[in-house]
This record gives structure tokens, sequence and C-alpha cells, in this order.
């Protein structure tokens, strides 16, 4: 072995790091959210969450589905509330 192959650090596995992702496709969204495509639908209508187009396609980005995850009511014992 050369000199070079013992300092080189480890090649980074391929594949995309979804932590990383930036934007996401709708299925992706789905799943994360455990919606049909007819609420998710219904929740961009509202306003709720905003999509962008790249190209043809639909993207959310990962940081408006985390502010409205974040803005969902939670349930407390006495009934939904913030």
């Amino acid at each position: 072995m050369s000199a070079d192959q013992h300092t080189r650090p480890p090649e980074p596995a391929p594949g995309p790091r979804w932590f990383e992702q930036k934007l996401l496709t709708v299925p992706q969204v789905l799943e994360q959210l455990g919606v049909c495509r007819a609420t998710f639908y219904e929740i961009v209508k509202r306003g709720d969450l905003t999509v962008v187009k790249l190209g043809g396609a639909s993207r959310i980005r990962v940081t408006d589905l985390q502010r409205y995850i974040d803005d969902l009511p939670q349930l407390h014992a006495g009934g939904v509330g913030k």
C-alpha cells in the first residue's frame, strides 16, 4: 500500500442522506404525515403547507414541513389546544 492510502478518509456511503435533504416529494410527505393524497392537497389548499415546483414536479421544503408539524395542535388531557 502507498502512504496516501493510509491517510485518506473513507469514502462516504453512496445514496441520499435524508437528514441533509432540502426538498421532499409528495409521497415522502404523505408517509411522514400519515395522510392520503387528498388530505395533503387540502392542507396545501388551506395554505397550511407550501408546495414548490421543480420543473413539473411538486416538492415540499423540509423546513416548511417541520414548521407545519410544529404548529399542529397538541392533544392535552383537557382537550385539544396548544
